[in-house]
């Protein structure tokens, strides 16, 4: 059972707008590649233990605090014997581990040790539950969940499920879940569920202004801003042919609008200026429609129902 589904993180969705509607720095472009191949990564894995059918509480996306000292768990499962901590990992390519360092084959390329990291996550879990009462067997591992990944020189003991040996390891974990979570076990998952932060202190996000951004409705399948002389009652997106209403699409342009400038009022006036293509009419309608209005005359705004 999925207590807690995984969401974009929003550093990643604010950065994708950025990168739309304006040019991200170089070192914005490649740490926003990093997130959606790391995300790509997390939604596969979650695909692969749903249709795996592990019985169980499965928690995503966990951001904890153990005094002071904060750590996110990609994937939390919990059985009636044991608790299992997922560090879902996208990489590419070939690597080595030589000394406690993992680098690329060829040598060019070093990456944080994951081991590392997920030996202090497993601790600040640990001791964060002992805190709350908890002491449960708990099991980490590392899934490399790129079927184009290898490491050579991986140390026997290592706690890591490649590609090649998930579907085993999940088929494993089936079987052994045939009991029925226990009363602790649900005890376990609200207390995680009470415990997670919202947000991201560490998040990455660069300054921008409403000025320095393209206007426009982009379309949702392929980024292309959708060009103007649409019609009232639907868009087309001519480079992939994606089809949507104008109501959704404007629905959609506005939760981007609210996204990037939380602080900012909706108002009929920028919100026609933010979408660009669509009519005035057409723009007060749906906001009429799927919002509250707040206020009389030229100061009137809309919120949410």
């Amino acid at each position: 059972m999925i207590l807690k589904h995984r969401t974009k993180p929003l550093e990643m969705v604010i950065l994708q707008s950025l990168r739309t509607r304006s040019r991200l720095a170089p070192a914005d472009a490649t740490h926003l590649d990093n997130l959606e191949k790391g995300y790509a990564g997390e939604i596969q894995f979650d695909r692969r233990i749903s249709a795996a059918d592990c019985r169980g509480y499965v928690i995503n996306d966990l951001l904890l605090d153990y005094r002071g000292t904060l750590f996110q768990i990609d994937t939390v499962l919990l059985q009636p014997d044991v608790v299992y901590l997922f560090d879902v990992k996208n990489f590419y390519g070939d690597f080595i581990i030589e000394d406690e360092k993992w680098t690329s084959a060829n040598k060019e390329t070093e990456i944080k040790n994951p081991l590392l990291q997920l030996k202090r996550t497993e601790f600040a879990f640990r001791n964060l539950l002992k805190v709350h009462g908890f002491s449960p067997v708990i099991r980490s591992f590392l899934v490399f969940i790129n079927p184009e990944f290898h490491l050579f020189q991986a140390p026997g003991d290592l706690p890591a499920i490649f590609s090649s040996q998930l579907n085993r390891f999940l088929s494993g974990l089936s079987r052994q879940s045939a009991a029925t979570p226990l009363y602790r076990d649900e005890a376990l998952a609200q207390k995680l569920l009470s415990l997670h932060l919202e947000g991201n202190p560490y998040s990455r996000i660069p300054e921008f202004d409403e000025k320095d951004l393209r206007k426009g409705i982009c379309c949702p399948g392929c980024w292309s801003f959708l060009p103007a002389n649409q019609n009232k009652q639907y868009v087309v997106c001519t480079t992939c042919g994606n089809r949507e209403s104008n109501t959704e699409a404007v629905l959609r342009t506005v939760k981007e609008f609210r996204t990037l400038f939380p602080d900012k009022q909706l108002r009929t006036r920028i919100i026609t200026e933010w979408c660009g293509i669509v009519d005035r009419q057409v723009i007060q309608r749906v906001l009429q429609k799927h919002f509250t209005s707040g206020g009389k005359g030229p100061s009137s705004y809309y919120v949410s129902s």
